[in-house]
């Protein structure tokens, strides 16, 4: 080593005095990153679309301003779920039958698909279906029109809306320039495999950009009102893709006859619809159970049930129409300062299938 006489060697610190003096930084740049992100979270949740108050469908539901009933209602047509598409300003309805309708809000019927279940979907199922009038061979169908009990949008998938079949168990990613099921995603190992009349019964997207693919799918059980929440599938991906399961979830209210559900924009809240109770009840999604539990990062194999019923006092709505099955809102008027419910209502006793638009106007907070 070459001598320097007038170098002044700097003190030896051990490792130990370094890390000491190192963890409180680290510590203080992961806590503001938490920070950060949460705040991100908050406010990428707020600017969702036009907030719609749960109070304003409360209201909507009771002392609407002008009722209307669709009068151009397909031969057979069920209404089993619904969802308003405000960049097409279209109303989505689907029936029981396997059909697909798109509406103008002022009731103009835009369009119809019939939807088709391929053999590879039921093979898919992990189910056996008795051969059916047709084509077909025991244990499989060819081509059977689905049992649709809910529909949803992913709004930056535009060209496709997510149908939620009854048995077999699956959600379907159905191509509207195309119309025809594109991708299947089986749910008969959440759900079950016997047939049922009160199996998967209502579906929703719930917006979070903190998720792998902008979102979660919440998909509804009838019989105990059971939410199970997935992620949403890349967008890219094989026919019959496996769904990742996040949770379960209880939400209040009746714990059985659960049959709709929808996010009010803006408020972060998920609505549940429930029919013969005639209720409808608010889950706060900033709930920590919701937030911490449910949507942590897990697998499929540790995915945790929320009670969301046990806690604070839910907020609730009495519906005074009996039979709903379909649920949809949409914001509208030259200032958005509208409200309009769409409400689709299938009575067994009177055999009454029917869709009607309730309009309100919106009282900001």
């Amino acid at each position: 080593m070459t001598s320097c006489p007038s170098c002044v060697m700097a003190p030896r610190i051990s490792t130990a005095s370094r890390l000491a003096k190192l963890i409180p930084a680290l510590a203080f740049a992961l806590l503001a990153l938490l920070a950060t992100s949460a705040t991100a979270r908050q406010l990428s949740r707020a600017s969702l679309a036009a907030t719609v108050p749960f109070d304003a469908i409360r209201s909507c539901l009771t002392d609407p301003d002008d009722v209307f009933q669709f009068t151009s209602l397909p031969a057979g047509f069920e209404p089993s779920d619904a969802i308003f598409d405000d960049r097409s300003n279209q109303l989505f309805v689907v029936s029981d039958d396997g059909t697909v309708a798109a509406f103008r809000p002022d009731g103009e019927l835009v369009a119809t698909w019939g939807v088709q279940v391929p053999d590879w979907v039921v093979e898919s199922s992990g189910v056996k279906l008795k051969k059916r009038k047709g084509k077909g061979r025991k244990g499989k169908v060819a081509s059977v029109r689905a049992d649709l009990e809910g529909c949803t949008i992913v709004p930056d998938r535009p060209d496709f809306l997510y149908l939620a079949m009854e048995f077999p168990p699956a959600l379907l990613e159905f191509s509207l320039t195309q119309g025809r099921v594109i991708r299947a995603f089986p749910l008969a190992s959440f759900i079950g495999t016997k047939p049922t009349t009160a199996g998967v019964e209502a579906l929703t997207f719930i917006p979070d950009p903190a998720a792998p693919h902008g979102g979660w799918f919440a998909v509804g059980r009838q019989s105990d009102a059971t939410i199970f929440v997935f992620d949403v599938p890349p967008i890219y991906g094989t026919r019959v893709h496996p769904l990742v399961l996040r949770g379960t979830m209880q939400p209040p209210g009746p714990r059985e006859d659960l049959s709709a559900l929808l996010v009010l924009p803006g408020e972060e809240q998920l609505v549940a619809v429930f029919d013969k109770p005639q209720v409808a009840v608010a889950i706060d999604l900033r709930d920590a159970r919701f937030v911490n539990e449910l949507l942590a990062p897990t697998t499929l194999s540790s995915a945790v049930h929320v009670d969301v019923a046990r806690g604070p006092e839910a907020m609730t709505a009495t519906t005074p129409y009996r039979g709903i099955e379909a649920f949809a809102l949409a914001r509208t008027g030259p200032d958005r300062d509208r409200l309009m419910l769409f409400l689709g209502l299938d009575v067994n006793k009177s055999k009454t299938r029917e869709l009607y638009r309730l309009t309100c106007r919106v009282r900001e907070p």
